[in-house]
């Protein structure tokens, strides 16, 4: 089965990781901000310009974590230190930050949990 890739970004703030709402397969749940990657887009430039479109946010500095393959895509994942505040969008209507009782789609809560994993030194 083909998969699309997906930039998938990481924005930790002192409210915790940005989730924003989006229509995943007929229903809405929350999710890590990205999209998919363009064909011959480098992911860094898709993760600017998907992030920028969903949330207004402005990248100021990015790091590549890790790839993770899901069931619907190959997401590149990275981490994001931004500036700005998040603004609603046609595709983003709503923003939270991470936590336990947060409807979230499984994919992207995996991809939280081994983000955490890796950082629970720091």
């Amino acid at each position: 089965m083909f998969k699309r890739k997906r930039a998938t970004i990481i924005v930790k703030t002192p409210k915790g990781i940005l989730l924003v709402s989006n229509l995943i397969l007929g229903k809405f749940m929350f999710a890590l901000p990205g999209g998919g990657i363009k064909f011959r887009e480098n992911p860094e430039i898709s993760t600017r310009r998907e992030l920028q479109e969903e949330t207004s946010l402005v990248i100021k500095k990015i790091k590549f974590l890790f790839n993770f393959k899901g069931r619907l895509h190959n997401h590149f994942v990275f981490e994001a230190q931004v500036s700005g505040v998040p603004k609603k969008s046609w595709e983003t209507r709503h923003f939270v930050y991470y936590n336990d009782k947060v409807r979230i789609e499984k994919t992207h809560k995996k991809i939280i949990e081994k983000y955490l994993m890796l950082n629970k030194n720091n």
